[in-house]
C-alpha cells in the first residue's frame, strides 16, 4: 500500500496541475457568458451584438454621381465637414438643438416639402480614448498592458468594431492536450477583455450590431430606433457614426426614414461626404463671408439660414449674432418651423427670443427690463437729436452754412452712409 502513495500523489499532482492551467480558460469563458466581478477586473454580462463585429459594407445607391452639385455644398459644421442640400427642391435643413447633461448640441433634421422627418443628425458629447483602466488591475500587469498598447491607439480602435466574440475564440482543451503554461494564450484573453471592456464604455446599451469601416476609418453601430422602444411601428433606422481623432472620439446619431428614396439618398449622401474637422469660434468666419455673398433673396431664405446656422455652431454662446441671425431672418418672412428651434434655444440661453415680432417675443422679466431701459434710453435720444435740430435750424444765417454743418456732424459722428444695413453683425 505504501508502493502506491507516490504514485497516487502524482496523480493528485498532475490533476491540480492540469486544473490550474485550466483556470485561465475558465476565467475567459466566464467573463464572455456572464460577466465577472473581481478584484482585477469587472465586465458584466453584455448583450449579444457586443460580441460580434465585422467590416461595414457600404452599398452605394444609383442616381447619387449623376445629381447635380450644386445644389449640395459641404460646410464646416461643428467639429466635422458634412453634406447640406442648398437650394434643393426636395429637402428643407431646420435646426435641432437639444441639452443633454446641462450641454446643448446642435444638429439639424431633414425633411420634405410636407415637413415630414426624412433625416435627423445629431452632434453628440465627444469622449476620451484611453487605453488606460486604472480601475482594472489585469490591464495594469506590464505583459498585458504592453499588448495592449502596442499598436497605439490604432490597433483597439479598430478592433473596437471588427473583433468578432460571438464564438468562443480560446475553447479550453481536453485534460492532458496542454501542458505547458506559456502555451496558454494568456495576452490575447486579456486583450480580447479589454476590448469588451472598452465596447461597454463607448457603445449605448440598445446597440444592435457594431462594424468597422475600413476606408473612412469610421465605426458604425447601429441601434433600436425610437418608435421601437415607445411600442409603434418601425419607421427609421438609427445609427451612430464614429470618429476617431488623436484622443477623442466624436459621434454623430443619424435617423433615416426607412423606405423612403430621398431619405436613403441623403443618408448615403452624408456618409460618403462625411470627415472631421476641428471646430473653433473662427470656424465661423468662413462661412459668413460665403453668407456674405449670396444674393439679398437668399440671404433670408433657408438658404442663408443654413450658413448662418452652421455659423452659429462654431459660437453656440454668441448672444450678438444668435439675435441678428433671428431678426434678420423673420425679415425673410421664414417658415416657423425654421426659427422656432432658434427662439426656444435663445429663451433658455439668453432669457429672450430676440424675436421683433411681439407675436413671437418670449422673454424674462430681467431681460424685458432691460430691453425697456434700451427703448427709453434710445427714444430719449431721438428726443435730444431732435431738438438740438430745431435749435440750430433757427441759428443758421445762410443755407450754405446749415449744409456745411450737418456735413462735418456726419463727419465727427464716423457715420458710413456706404454700410450695408441688411447685413448680420459678427462679433
Amino acid at each position: 500500500m505504501k508502493k502506491l502513495f507516490p504514485l497516487i500523489f502524482l496523480i493528485l499532482l498532475l490533476g491540480s496541475y492540469q486544473l490550474l492551467l485550466q483556470l485561465p480558460y475558465d476565467f475567459y469563458q466566464e467573463a464572455l457568458t456572464h460577466g465577472v466581478k473581481s478584484d482585477f477586473l469587472e465586465l458584466r454580462k453584455l448583450p449579444p451584438s457586443y460580441y460580434k463585429g465585422g467590416r461595414y459594407v457600404f452599398s452605394k445607391m444609383e442616381g447619387l454621381a449623376s445629381e447635380e452639385e450644386r445644389l449640395w455644398e459641404r460646410l464646416h459644421f461643428d467639429n466635422f465637414l458634412m453634406p447640406f442640400p442648398i437650394k434643393h427642391p426636395q429637402f428643407m435643413v431646420v435646426p435641432k438643438i437639444e441639452r443633454e447633461a446641462g450641454e446643448y448640441s446642435f444638429g439639424f433634421k431633414i425633411l420634405n416639402y410636407k415637413k415630414e422627418e426624412l433625416n435627423t443628425v445629431s452632434i453628440k458629447a465627444d469622449q476620451e480614448f484611453s487605453l488606460d483602466f486604472q480601475e482594472h488591475k489585469i490591464f495594469q500587469l506590464p505583459l498585458f498592458k504592453k499588448r495592449i498598447t502596442m499598436n497605439g491607439l490604432s490597433g483597439p480602435w479598430i478592433d473596437l468594431f471588427l473583433r468578432d466574440y460571438s464564438k468562443n475564440r480560446y475553447p479550453a482543451p481536453e485534460l492532458g492536450k496542454i501542458w505547458n503554461p506559456f502555451e496558454i494564450p494568456m495576452v490575447h484573453m486579456v486583450y480580447d477583455l479589454f476590448i469588451l471592456k472598452s465596447r461597454e464604455r463607448f457603445f449605448p446599451t440598445d446597440m444592435t450590431s457594431i462594424s468597422y469601416w475600413e476606408e473612412k476609418d469610421f465605426g458604425i453601430a447601429e441601434v433600436v430606433d425610437q418608435e421601437t422602444k415607445e411600442d409603434r411601428p418601425k419607421l427609421f433606422r438609427e445609427e451612430y457614426i464614429f470618429v476617431l481623432n488623436e484622443n477623442r472620439v466624436y459621434r454623430i446619431h443619424l435617423r433615416t426614414r426607412l423606405e423612403d428614396f430621398s431619405a436613403e439618398r441623403y443618408r448615403q449622401k452624408f456618409l460618403k461626404s462625411l470627415s472631421y474637422k476641428a471646430g473653433h469660434e473662427d470656424s465661423s468666419i468662413s462661412l459668413y463671408s460665403s453668407y456674405k455673398k449670396l444674393d439679398y433673396s437668399d440671404k433670408m431664405s433657408p438658404t442663408g439660414l443654413t450658413y448662418l446656422y452652421a455659423g452659429l455652431s462654431h459660437k453656440k454662446k454668441s448672444r450678438q449674432f444668435l439675435r441678428e441671425m433671428i431678426q434678420f431672418l423673420e425679415r425673410g418672412k421664414n417658415d416657423r418651423v425654421y426659427l422656432e428651434p432658434l427662439y426656444k434655444y435663445a429663451y433658455e440661453i439668453f432669457g429672450s427670443s430676440f424675436s421683433n415680432e411681439m407675436k413671437n417675443l418670449k422673454e424674462s422679466q430681467s431681460e424685458k427690463l432691460q430691453r425697456k431701459i434700451l427703448e427709453e434710453a434710445e427714444a430719449e435720444s431721438i428726443k435730444l437729436k431732435r431738438e438740438e435740430f430745431v435749435d440750430q435750424q433757427d441759428s443758421f444765417i445762410s443755407d450754405e452754412a446749415k449744409i456745411n454743418f450737418y456735413l462735418q456732424k456726419a463727419k465727427d459722428s464716423g457715420e458710413d452712409t456706404s454700410a450695408n444695413k441688411n447685413s448680420v453683425i459678427m462679433d
